[in-house]
């Protein structure tokens, strides 16, 4: 038992118990305070870790997703769509080996997809890129296969644009069985359409589970399990129990390790911790693998043991009992010293006292404060120590630096050894001292110089010097040795440092160790400082900037001096100087990168940076604001735009690009002068002028060509024709149309050679009828001057046989209605001959609107140089655009979806190309359209020679009726013959009827002149002709 008999043991029991008994009781209040505290917090990070993991797993997924819409959408597969709408198997074969020449070089940069697979509307794979996770390649055709009947082609296909359909995850299966080794696989797969919306298949990616899944269970403590929405492991640490849906195992479930109300609340896609019961806690949270699909998802379980998660609270408990031990013991200590204060002076005495009869001379003078025995005691004890003053001067000489190290410094310098001069020295001072203290006083002193000495060469930087490499024995001479060594090192690295060899491996001394210390200290965080700052500058000069980073903040809403805002760790001036820098080096490089991408109104672009980077780049983009402004108003054909007219700065003409737009807006004014004029002379008819193609290069020269042969090949047939016509006019029908059309000319030629033909026909059969009319009004005559001779000798006959007069008057008046009819067919053959004329004269209009509508054709096949042009142009980028973004995309891999922009680019053209197209078919129905006029015409002049013909058959019948006629009057002149026979002898009964006789037969006789008339007249009218 602790017996209490002394002042010493009573003061540290009472001090004891005044704080260990506090300090006992507000530790158990902490205890069950921050037990309780740490518990909840163990369980928020239990549940934090899920909601990592589901994030993580989502990221993946996600990430599937982008490729998936990056693929579908890519410039090579819109460019095969296109040639499926065109039906060109051409373009269909070039654009498939592109589109899998890309899916090649992404699945060799994305090693994470079995297959890659691009299927048609009738489930045929037309590409697919195969990956067995080391090397990539391309599935030959005959390899390919017809999905068709597999379920995710038909539900695929039945989703909207845009949409993107997942499998479920699971083993991957061969004719309806596990092949093995076991590979997890989940497909993705969206519908790809045409500019009108039609589908032409779908993209499909046979994903690697592996690779979201072993991140997934990647964990430092504990275990990560992926369960199905049915309670089956996808993801276990002991892999047997997975895949139990497959496998038929149907054991296998989270429902086995945990109660029912917590399965339920698993697959019912709720968040929740629970206790397994079996020592471990559990943490689950739902991981919806199709967004759009509430239905879809997996459930992500952490699972921890009891030990980890309260491990905290056990390490607190522990450490607060060893906290309350040490302080205890500390307390202990404390009082030990407080109460030994008491006892100190008597210890101390009887200490002295004893060292001084041991022969231990160094010792201090003892107080004599207190007037009692132990003030008494220590005079006593300090008249003896004073018997020893000269050791003890001595004692205080050495103790005062004075040594003599300057004498010893002096003697190193002769040439004398470090050693050897200072046993000299040392010798010198002792002398007449005896004696072991002596002997220790004299060693001491050797050492005391030398270490002098050696302390004044590192005072005076000369750590290089020999006697520096003399060392000590004792102590202090390896503490000496020690700090001579660091001083090097130090040295050393200020010497890197000052060299600029801030990566160069640290230092250190004899013994391996680095220097430390304030001074050591201070010199490594200087070097690690400056080294950081290279790396940085490194990074800086390599182009590592965070660029992205800043862009995607500024994307997510942030603004941009924040996004590209740099904070280091370190402080100071150097530090903040390099963030100002990488903040606008980052700035500078988010703005190029948007330039890059053409974006040249982003709002982020309109913050300048100061200095001449910042004013360049400021420069830079209003050169390029200016020339696409120039470009836009060229693009709409508004070349007369005073943007056109002006200039971003007054070197722009030096520049690349702002020479290149000048002179192709220069080139397209002349082009278009060149046009105008062309136009102005067509449309005045004159197609002579051509245009000069020797004042222009490459494209430009051919469209120029191009225009002269257009106009060429209207120029000849127009001028062909126009002659034939011409001479048609001046009534020439011999003429004909010669040489090779093409073509509506072709048509043309036909039927101007044709209509010249019917009217060479119809003139020549109404020649023919109008010399047999003259001939026929000859012999009328000729029977007329018969019958008035005839009549006048009838006057001087005899009247008396009445019968015969009266058959003579019957006679005479059926010569009479004979004559009558015969004038009334040659007024016919008038009417006929002055419609003939009519129907010519509407010949010659039908022939001039024939001439209108070939000028029509001109006209509008000039307005076609202009959508030449554009396609042209449109043809020329497309073809360049197309290429540079399948290299670059193939090259790039998953960086390639930055050619992104290049693909909306190459769209935005193929656009402008079907629109330019679609102008072409409507210019070309429309010269069709009037090419049909143009035949129409032709057919209305080939109506009006049918007319001709008509009016000439109308002709030769009214001739053929008067040759009736004729014969009528000849048969009754006959028969009055017969009667005057029959009356000669009664002349005088029948010359009433002679003389009237006589009369009749001199109208027909003028009767029969006019009509001999009309006749000549016809004739000469066709005699004019040329047949």
């Amino acid at each position: 038992m602790l017996k209490l008999h002394t002042i010493r043991k009573k003061l540290i029991l009472y001090f004891l118990l005044i704080s260990i008994v506090p300090l006992l009781i507000l530790g158990g209040y902490n205890v069950v305070i921050t037990s309780s505290n740490l518990e909840n917090t163990a369980i928020n990070n239990l549940q934090d870790k899920s909601d990592e993991k589901v994030a993580l797993l989502q990221a993946s997924l996600r990430k599937v997703e982008n490729d998936l819409r990056f693929l579908s959408t890519s410039f090579a597969i819109n460019n095969l769509m296109e040639a499926f709408v065109f039906d060109d198997p051409d373009e269909i074969n070039y654009w498939s080996d592109a589109t899998a020449n890309m899916y090649l070089s992404f699945s060799q940069n994305n090693d994470r997809y079995k297959k890659i697979r691009y299927i048609n509307e009738n489930g045929d794979e037309i590409v697919r890129i195969d990956c067995d996770g080391r090397k990539s390649w391309i599935v030959s055709k005959a390899e390919r296969k017809n999905r068709s009947r597999q379920p995710f082609f038909s539900e695929v296909t039945k989703v909207q644009p845009g949409t993107i359909y997942s499998s479920r995850l699971a083993l991957e299966t061969e004719d309806g069985l596990v092949t093995k080794p076991f590979v997890p696989l989940m497909q993705y797969a969206t519908p790809v359409f045409d500019e009108d919306g039609t589908g032409h298949g779908i993209v499909v990616l046979d994903v690697y589970a592996a690779s979201f899944l072993n991140p997934f269970q990647m964990m430092n403590s504990g275990n990560a399990l992926l369960v199905n929405h049915e309670g089956f492991f996808l993801a276990h640490p002991d892999s047997a129990l997975a895949w139990g849906f497959q496998l038929d195992k149907p054991a296998n479930t989270i429902k086995s390790e945990v109660d029912s109300i917590t399965f339920k609340m698993m697959v019912a896609a709720q968040t929740g911790i629970a206790d397994a019961g079996n020592g471990k806690i559990l943490s689950y949270s739902p991981v919806y693998y199709q967004p759009s699909d509430s239905t879809r998802y997996w459930i992500a379980v952490i699972e921890e043991s009891e030990e980890v998660i309260y491990a905290a609270v056990h390490s607190f408990i522990k450490s607060l009992l060893v906290i309350i031990l040490a302080i205890g013991f500390i307390v202990f200590l404390i009082s030990s010293l407080i109460s030994k204060s008491f006892s100190r002076p008597i210890s101390e005495t009887v200490e002295v006292i004893t060292k001084i009869a041991n022969g231990n001379l160094h010792q201090p003078k003892l107080l004599t404060n207190s007037k009692d025995e132990i003030g008494e005691l220590a005079k006593a004890c300090n008249k003896m120590l004073d018997g020893f003053g000269q050791v003890v001067e001595k004692a205080n000489d050495i103790a005062a630096g004075k040594l003599g190290a300057i004498a010893l410094e002096e003697a190193i310098e002769n040439g004398e050894s470090v050693e050897a001069a200072a046993i000299r020295l040392a010798n010198a001072e002792m002398y007449g001292l005896h004696g072991d203290l002596a002997e220790a006083f004299l060693k001491m002193l050797q050492q005391l110089k030398i270490l002098t000495v050696q302390a004044r060469f590192i005072a005076a930087d000369a750590l290089a010097h020999p006697a520096l490499q003399h060392q000590q024995r004792g102590e202090l001479g390896e503490a000496f040795n020690e700090m001579v060594q660091n001083l090097k090192i130090l040295a050393q690295r200020a010497n890197n440092i000052a060299d600029g060899k801030l990566k160069t491996r640290t230092a250190t001394n004899h013994s391996g160790e680095v220097a430390e210390g304030v001074l050591g200290s201070a010199f490594k965080k200087m070097q690690t400082q400056l080294t950081e700052l290279v790396y940085r500058a490194e990074e800086i000069a390599a182009g590592k900037l965070g660029a992205e980073q800043a862009e995607a903040r500024m994307n997510a809403g942030e603004p941009i001096e924040k996004a590209v805002l740099v904070h280091s760790n370190q402080k100071g001036d150097l530090e903040e100087a390099f963030d100002a820098m990488q903040s606008r080096l980052r700035l500078l490089t988010v703005q190029a990168r948007l330039i890059a991408k053409d974006e040249l109104h982003n709002p982020a672009l309109k913050v300048v940076q100061e200095g001449e980077l910042g004013s360049a780049f400021k420069g830079m983009l209003t050169n390029l604001l200016h020339s696409a402004k120039k470009m836009d108003a060229v693009a709409v054909g508004d070349l007369e735009n005073s943007i056109l007219k002006s200039s971003s700065g007054k070197n722009e003409s030096k520049g690349v690009l702002g020479s290149s737009v000048n002179k192709t807006v220069t080139v397209l004014h002349n082009i278009v002068h060149e046009i105008d004029v062309l136009i102005k002379a067509a449309r005045s008819g004159n197609l002579s002028m051509r245009a000069r193609e020797e004042n222009y290069e490459g494209t430009y020269k051919q469209l120029c060509q191009g225009i002269n042969a257009m106009l060429e090949a209207f120029d000849n047939p127009i001028t062909t024709i126009s002659r034939i016509l011409n001479s048609v006019a001046e009534n020439d029908l011999t003429v004909h149309v010669d040489g090779k059309f093409d073509g509506s000319f072709e048509t043309l030629q036909e039927g101007v050679n044709k209509t010249i033909h019917n009217l060479r026909t119809s003139i020549t059969n109404i020649a023919g009828n109008a010399r047999n009319l003259a001939t026929s009004s000859e012999e009328f005559t000729a029977i007329s001057e018969m019958m008035a001779t005839n009549a006048v000798q009838t006057a001087h006959q005899s009247s008396t046989v009445s019968s015969a007069s009266e058959r003579i008057s019957q006679s005479v008046n059926m010569v009479a209605n004979g004559t009558s009819e015969m004038n009334h067919a040659i007024k016919e053959i008038s009417v006929s001959a002055h419609k003939a004329a009519s129907i010519a004269e509407d010949a010659a209009k039908y022939a001039l609107a024939a001439g209108r509508t070939i000028t029509k054709l001109d006209e509008s096949s000039k307005e076609i140089e202009q959508v030449v042009k554009i396609i042209s142009d449109i043809a020329a980028q497309t073809r360049l655009l197309a290429l540079n973004a399948t290299i670059e995309s193939a090259r790039a891999g998953t960086a390639g979806k930055g050619f992104a922009v290049v693909a909306n680019e190459v769209k935005t053209l193929a656009d402008q190309t079907t629109e330019a197209t679609d102008s072409i078919r409507e210019r070309i129905e429309k010269i069709q359209n009037e090419t049909q006029e143009t035949v129409t015409v032709i057919h209305d002049i080939s109506n009006v020679i049918e007319n001709v013909s008509k009016l000439s058959v109308t002709i030769a019948s009214a001739v053929e009726e008067q040759s009736v006629a004729t014969s009528d009057i000849l048969g009754s002149v006959n028969d009055a013959a017969n009667g005057v026979s029959e009356i000669t002898l009664n002349i005088t009964g029948v010359a009433q009827a002679a003389e009237s006789t006589s009369s009749g037969a001199t109208d027909s006789k003028s009767s029969s002149r006019e009509l001999a008339r009309m006749a000549s007249a016809l004739q000469t009218m066709v005699e004019q002709f040329k047949y």
